[in-house]
Protein backbone atom coordinates (compact mmCIF):
# COMPACT_ATOMS: atom_id res chain seq x y z
CA UNK A 1 0.00 0.00 0.00
CA UNK A 2 1.68 3.44 -1.04
CA UNK A 3 -1.43 5.72 -0.13
CA UNK A 4 -0.57 9.12 1.70
CA UNK A 5 -3.51 8.43 3.57
CA UNK A 6 -5.84 5.83 4.83
CA UNK A 7 -9.04 4.80 6.44
CA UNK A 8 -9.44 2.49 9.52
CA UNK A 9 -11.87 -0.10 9.54
CA UNK A 10 -14.49 -0.53 12.98
CA UNK A 11 -13.80 -3.55 14.90
CA UNK A 12 -16.64 -2.86 16.67
CA UNK A 13 -19.78 -4.34 16.24
CA UNK A 14 -21.71 -1.21 14.51
CA UNK A 15 -25.34 -0.49 14.09
CA UNK A 16 -26.94 0.27 10.75
CA UNK A 17 -25.96 3.25 8.88
CA UNK A 18 -22.43 3.47 10.44
CA UNK A 19 -19.82 4.08 8.46
CA UNK A 20 -17.17 0.64 8.35
CA UNK A 21 -14.36 3.07 8.32
CA UNK A 22 -12.96 6.33 9.88
CA UNK A 23 -10.62 8.33 8.29
CA UNK A 24 -8.76 9.21 6.21
CA UNK A 25 -5.82 9.18 8.12
CA UNK A 26 -2.30 10.59 7.66
CA UNK A 27 0.51 7.99 7.23
CA UNK A 28 4.00 8.62 9.20
CA UNK A 29 5.46 5.60 8.89
CA UNK A 30 5.42 2.20 7.50
CA UNK A 31 6.22 -1.46 8.27
CA UNK A 32 5.09 -5.03 6.65
CA UNK A 33 2.50 -5.38 9.06
CA UNK A 34 1.58 -2.16 10.88
CA UNK A 35 0.96 1.61 10.15
CA UNK A 36 2.01 4.25 12.16
CA UNK A 37 -0.87 6.90 11.05
CA UNK A 38 -1.91 10.82 12.75
CA UNK A 39 -5.52 9.85 14.56
CA UNK A 40 -6.72 12.57 16.28
CA UNK A 41 -3.52 14.85 16.43
CA UNK A 42 -2.01 11.43 18.08
CA UNK A 43 0.79 9.10 16.59
CA UNK A 44 -1.20 5.44 16.44
CA UNK A 45 -0.01 2.28 15.35
CA UNK A 46 -2.72 0.42 13.17
CA UNK A 47 -2.50 -3.32 11.89
CA UNK A 48 -2.56 -3.43 8.32
CA UNK A 49 -5.30 -5.55 7.72
CA UNK A 50 -7.81 -2.49 9.00
CA UNK A 51 -6.48 -0.47 6.89
CA UNK A 52 -8.25 0.42 3.29
CA UNK A 53 -5.79 3.22 1.13
CA UNK A 54 -7.61 7.05 0.89
CA UNK A 55 -7.00 8.75 -2.81
CA UNK A 56 -7.44 12.40 -3.52
CA UNK A 57 -9.05 13.48 -7.03
CA UNK A 58 -8.25 16.42 -6.68
CA UNK A 59 -4.69 17.17 -4.94
CA UNK A 60 -5.81 21.04 -4.04
CA UNK A 61 -8.12 19.72 -1.74
CA UNK A 62 -6.89 16.74 0.57
CA UNK A 63 -9.88 14.59 1.74
CA UNK A 64 -9.60 15.71 5.01
CA UNK A 65 -10.79 19.01 3.88
CA UNK A 66 -14.55 20.13 3.42
CA UNK A 67 -14.37 21.91 -0.44
CA UNK A 68 -16.80 25.19 -0.52
CA UNK A 69 -20.20 24.94 -2.65
CA UNK A 70 -19.64 25.78 -5.63
CA UNK A 71 -21.80 29.55 -6.92
CA UNK A 72 -21.89 27.57 -10.29
CA UNK A 73 -25.79 26.28 -11.13
CA UNK A 74 -26.71 22.93 -9.38
CA UNK A 75 -25.13 19.76 -11.78
CA UNK A 76 -28.88 19.36 -12.51
CA UNK A 77 -30.25 22.52 -13.36
CA UNK A 78 -30.69 23.09 -16.82
CA UNK A 79 -32.77 25.88 -19.14
CA UNK A 80 -36.67 24.12 -18.38
CA UNK A 81 -38.28 22.28 -21.35
CA UNK A 82 -41.39 24.64 -20.52
CA UNK A 83 -40.38 27.78 -19.34
CA UNK A 84 -44.06 28.70 -18.59
CA UNK A 85 -44.70 25.57 -16.56
CA UNK A 86 -44.08 25.36 -13.43
CA UNK A 87 -41.54 22.51 -12.36
CA UNK A 88 -42.61 20.16 -9.32
CA UNK A 89 -41.20 17.43 -7.46
CA UNK A 90 -42.26 14.88 -4.79
CA UNK A 91 -40.85 12.74 -2.47
CA UNK A 92 -41.65 9.39 -2.50
CA UNK A 93 -42.96 7.07 0.21
CA UNK A 94 -39.77 5.44 0.69
CA UNK A 95 -37.38 8.69 1.39
CA UNK A 96 -39.65 9.54 3.78
CA UNK A 97 -39.18 6.16 5.18
CA UNK A 98 -35.11 6.74 5.14
CA UNK A 99 -35.10 10.09 7.01
CA UNK A 100 -37.71 9.67 9.20
CA UNK A 101 -36.16 6.21 10.65
CA UNK A 102 -32.65 7.28 10.26
CA UNK A 103 -33.28 10.32 12.22
CA UNK A 104 -35.47 7.69 15.12
CA UNK A 105 -32.26 5.35 15.28
CA UNK A 106 -30.14 8.45 15.69
CA UNK A 107 -28.20 8.47 12.55
CA UNK A 108 -28.95 11.61 11.65
CA UNK A 109 -31.04 15.08 12.83
CA UNK A 110 -34.39 15.09 10.91
CA UNK A 111 -34.96 18.58 10.71
CA UNK A 112 -31.23 19.19 8.81
CA UNK A 113 -31.65 16.54 6.65
CA UNK A 114 -35.03 17.21 5.47
CA UNK A 115 -34.15 21.06 4.76
CA UNK A 116 -31.14 19.83 3.03
CA UNK A 117 -32.86 17.46 0.62
CA UNK A 118 -35.51 19.96 -0.45
CA UNK A 119 -32.69 22.54 -0.81
CA UNK A 120 -31.16 20.52 -3.24
CA UNK A 121 -34.67 19.97 -5.19
CA UNK A 122 -34.36 23.67 -5.25
CA UNK A 123 -30.89 24.29 -6.17
CA UNK A 124 -31.94 21.49 -9.11
CA UNK A 125 -34.47 24.39 -10.46
CA UNK A 126 -37.49 22.86 -8.72
CA UNK A 127 -40.84 25.64 -8.14
CA UNK A 128 -43.19 23.29 -6.24
CA UNK A 129 -42.11 20.39 -3.89
CA UNK A 130 -44.72 17.84 -2.38
CA UNK A 131 -43.53 16.22 0.64
CA UNK A 132 -44.58 14.02 3.36
CA UNK A 133 -42.66 16.17 5.64
CA UNK A 134 -45.07 19.48 4.81
CA UNK A 135 -46.65 19.54 8.25
CA UNK A 136 -43.43 19.33 10.04
CA UNK A 137 -41.68 22.18 7.30
CA UNK A 138 -44.06 24.28 8.07
CA UNK A 139 -43.71 24.03 11.58
CA UNK A 140 -39.92 24.63 12.19
CA UNK A 141 -40.37 27.42 9.58
CA UNK A 142 -42.73 29.04 12.24
CA UNK A 143 -40.73 28.27 15.23
CA UNK A 144 -37.98 29.68 14.02
CA UNK A 145 -40.09 32.82 12.90
CA UNK A 146 -41.09 33.05 15.99
CA UNK A 147 -37.36 32.53 17.69
CA UNK A 148 -36.02 34.83 15.40
CA UNK A 149 -38.54 37.75 16.60
CA UNK A 150 -38.56 36.74 20.51
CA UNK A 151 -34.76 37.54 19.62
CA UNK A 152 -35.10 40.75 18.10
CA UNK A 153 -37.40 41.90 20.41
CA UNK A 154 -35.12 41.43 23.52
CA UNK A 155 -32.37 42.74 21.77
CA UNK A 156 -34.76 46.13 20.75
CA UNK A 157 -35.78 46.27 24.89
CA UNK A 158 -31.73 45.98 26.12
Amino acid sequence: MSAEQVYVRHDAHRGPLVRPYDGPFKVLCRSNKHFDILRHNKPTRVSIDRLKPAYSADPKFPPTTVQPPAQAPHPHAQAPQYPTHPLAIYQVSGEYAMLYHGAQAGALELKAAVMETLQSMRRAGVDILISYFTPHVLQWLRDDAMAAAVQLISINTK
